[in-house]
């Protein structure tokens, strides 16, 4: 009786009724398709009936939680609602997947997913962040990604550059479709309208085989939202208006799908920009005019399916005045002076010089589904690239373009994708494409491109395999065939003197006297492999490794340029004896991840055989002014360095995010470093909540890059009868801008969805020069941009 009693007392007693209930749960929600965030998702706790929402980035975090076993119902639109079982023993970070209960036509390999890359160093730009950016372009959205910068031309021509990086050596997916928009040009910007994206996918190394072995900087994939299929009827729109360009965008998108499967969608953009600012003066003749029309029928019935899909851009891009100047004089006083040559007043008219480009693509694609054979896809595309270049000119050739190229491209592929036992996965396909180039010869001046068809057969094949719970392994392996026939005059004096004569005499077609017309071909057959593995050493430590080689065919401008490249405003000279490009990388990565922190950081080591340069050579004198001579050449390379990004969260409510990255590139046998290499970056942002509105200060700050290859030269300055150094390799000043941003919902109407998000970009109005940005000889950076935008989802 005297031992019942103690024992009645202590099971009464607070010591004994004392819990751990300051434990936190938090985690993220993920598309279980692409591993993109999913916002708004309601994560209840179904015993303590309390509940949360998710964030843009699809996290969310429950405090003040005792030990014990837990049941989490998640509930997101087009969603199944799903159940989840944990058992709480300490702070937990989970991640949660959810699968849609509809499926994308061009779901797995066609829609430009790496599912199955475990080991590729991989980033994923979700919609709120691509919303948020909906004024810019594609080179200005993913350049927020760790080791991913913008390589451009002026202020609105901004391509994509991995690790230094960029051009043909990027493979942009648009939608499933590879884009052949002559990306060879360092000038000629993606023709791609990232509002019809709803995530974009960034891979920085060769890994992803199944759309190309040539990507020896990385892949860029654009991803369309997916479709539900049930009776709906929903859209969005989303206008912008900035200060800087006095202009704006609009876009709208409308979606309609049934209940038995058929679907269709219809979305356009439109941008208009004047002359933007630096913050001392104008730049002259910057403007842009674009728009984009999108549309797609389809049908899907989970076994079988099929869509149809049109999509056309037009832009009108102005190429800045002051980089067309006349003779040497100009060129000297340009590129030493501390503001353009040429500033005029404000306005919305686009001038000559400028570009005008025209990109359409026609896809239709098809798959089943079998027990036996898995899934099979099948797709044919056909892409229509015009593109028109006006340089300043007198007299009757005034408006007509100096280079006008039309580039049309039919593709058809078939990829399978079994189910075998012992595999997660197992792709494999066939692709092939035929290229055919027009080179107006009636623009009054030197063809750059000459005219040329391009024939590309291609095999792949890629598994990844569990080797346990915690060990994966992903290998992949690709043969490429592409041949190239070509029709192009040379002058004489230039065939005999770089020796093509003798090693190239079976091209020659017919001697004209001072020029003589040739018909190159070339043929190239590249193999391609990679092999990766993902260890996750626990819960919150994760290992990457990933081997893979690659190989890059010179482009054509690489082979055949030979003239005046009127939108880059220089001449750039090839050379027909370039070989492949081989490269050979190593990417490693280790990630930790619990409920306060997340880091990452991811090394790589990059080798490329006969790296294919451009650089500075020169200036000469033709009969429509002075340009700056650039020539190609190959040399082998090594590049390495390293991408590293913190988020800490110091409440649910405010964090703290970091992103370093570093990139190093040198000769391998001179030990000189290579041009345009970007300079060292590092962002500090804090992140903010208050009720519902979302606060962010980021400070960024880019290093001078101090090494850089010496291409300067002399040039005789014949009104001032002296010679003179002429400076086009010294790097500008070290540069720090500050950035704000502030968002959030606005709740009119139960049937209409309202955001809206103030950007303050270059907040101190700094005037600084981009060291990858082609007209730093010319001007300085935009100033100051106030931008203010508005969504809605109906």
């Amino acid at each position: 009786m005297h031992k019942l009693f103690w024992v009645l007392v202590l099971s009464i007693s607070p010591f004994s009724q004392a819990q751990i209930c300051d434990l936190t749960l938090a985690g993220r929600i993920l598309d279980q398709h692409d591993d993109s965030a999913l916002s708004h998702a309601l994560i209840s706790i179904e015993e303590l009936n309390v509940s949360t929402f998710s964030d843009q980035d699809g996290r969310f975090s429950f405090d003040h939680l005792c030990l014990g076993t837990y049941t989490l119902s998640v509930i997101h639109a087009q969603c199944n609602t799903r159940s989840f079982s944990i058992k709480l023993k300490d702070n937990s970070f989970k991640t949660l997947k959810l699968e849609h209960h509809y499926e994308e036509l061009n779901e797995v390999l066609l829609s430009g997913s790496s599912e199955g890359l475990v080991s590729a160093a991989k980033e994923v730009i979700d919609a709120g962040t691509i919303e948020r950016s909906s004024n810019q372009s594609l080179g200005d959205v993913v350049s927020e990604v760790t080791g991913v910068s913008g390589f451009s031309f002026g202020n609105t021509v901004i391509k994509p550059s991995i690790h230094g990086l960029h051009s043909s050596r990027v493979t942009i997916m648009n939608n499933g479709v590879r884009m052949e928009d002559q990306e060879w040009g360092a000038e000629h910007a993606p023709n791609v309208d990232v509002n019809l994206a709803h995530s974009i996918e960034i891979i920085k190394n060769a890994s992803a085989l199944q759309y190309s072995g040539d990507a020896i900087g990385g892949f860029v994939i654009l991803k369309p939202q997916r479709i539900p299929i049930k009776d709906t009827l929903y859209g969005k729109a989303r206008l912008s208006a900035q200060d800087n360009g006095r202009g704006g965008s609009a876009h709208v998108g409308l979606i309609k799908s049934t209940a038995m499967g058929w679907y269709g969608s219809l979305e356009g953009t439109f941008k208009k920009y004047g002359d933007f600012n630096a913050p001392e003066y104008s730049l002259s003749n910057t403007g842009m005019n674009s728009y984009t029309l999108a549309g797609k029928l389809g049908f899907n019935e989970f076994k079988r399916g099929f869509e149809l899909s049109y999509n056309r851009l037009e832009n009108t891009v102005g190429i800045l005045r002051a980089s067309h100047l006349g003779g040497a004089q100009d060129q000297f006083v340009a590129i030493n002076s501390p503001e353009p040559l040429i500033i005029n007043d404000f306005t919305y008219n686009i001038d000559r010089p400028k570009q005008e480009v025209s990109h359409q693509i026609m896809s239709a694609k098809a798959f089943v589904k079998s027990d036996k054979f898995g899934r099979i896809d099948l797709r044919y595309d056909f892409q229509k690239n015009d593109r028109l270049e006006y340089d300043i000119r007198r007299g009757s050739d005034q408006n007509k373009a100096s280079l006008d190229l039309d580039l049309q491209t039919h593709a058809v592929s078939l990829d399978l994708a079994p189910k075998l036992v012992g595999f997660n996965s197992l792709k494999t396909g066939f692709s092939g494409r035929y290229l055919k180039n027009k080179s107006n010869p009636n623009t009054g001046v030197k063809r750059l491109i000459p005219d040329y068809k391009r024939y590309d057969l291609g095999f792949y094949a890629l598994a990844t395999k569990s080797l346990n719970n915690d060990l994966v392994v992903d290998a992949a392996v690709r043969l490429d065939y592409m041949r190239i026939e070509s029709f192009k005059y040379y002058y004489s004096a230039l065939w005999t003197q770089r020796g093509y004569d003798t090693t190239f005499a079976a091209f020659e077609v017919e001697d004209l006297g001072t020029q003589i017309l040739t018909a190159p071909k070339f043929n190239y057959l590249n193999p391609s492999a990679s092999l990766g593995t993902s260890w996750a050493l626990n819960e919150q430590n994760r290992l990457l490794m990933n081997l893979s080689l690659g190989a890059r065919n010179p482009n054509p401008s690489e082979l055949f340029s030979e003239g005046l490249h009127h939108s880059a405003s220089r001449i750039e000279i090839g050379d027909l004896r370039f070989k492949p490009e081989i490269a050979k990388n190593l990417s490693l990565g280790y990630r930790y991840q619990n409920t306060k922190l997340n880091f990452s950081v991811n090394p790589f080591v990059r080798l490329i055989d006969r790296f294919i340069l451009i650089e500075p050579t020169g200036i000469q004198q033709t009969i429509r002014g002075n340009f700056q001579v650039w020539s190609y050449r190959q040399t082998d390379v090594s590049l390495s360095g390293l991408d590293m990004d913190t988020q800490y969260a110091f409440t649910n409510k405010f964090g703290f995010q970091q992103q370093f990255s570093l990139v190093k590139g040198y000769e391998l046998e001179t030990k000189t470093p290579l041009i345009n290499m970007p300079g060292v970056n590092m962002i500090h942002a804090l992140n903010y909540t208050y009720k519902q509105i979302e606060m962010r200060i980021e400070s960024d700050y880019t290093w001078r890059q101090n090494e850089f290859p010496d291409t300067n030269f002399e040039a005789f300055i014949p009104e001032t009868q002296t010679i003179e150094l002429i400076d086009v390799s010294t790097p500008p000043e070290a540069y720090h801008l500050m950035n704000l941003t502030f968002g959030g919902p606005l709740n009119f109407s139960e049937n209409f969805n309202f955001s809206w998000t103030l950007d303050i970009q270059n907040v101190f109005n700094t005037a600084y020069r981009n060291y990858l940005n082609g007209m730093r000889f010319y001007a300085d950076e935009l100033g100051r941009n106030v931008l203010i935008s508005l969504t809605s989802t109906f």
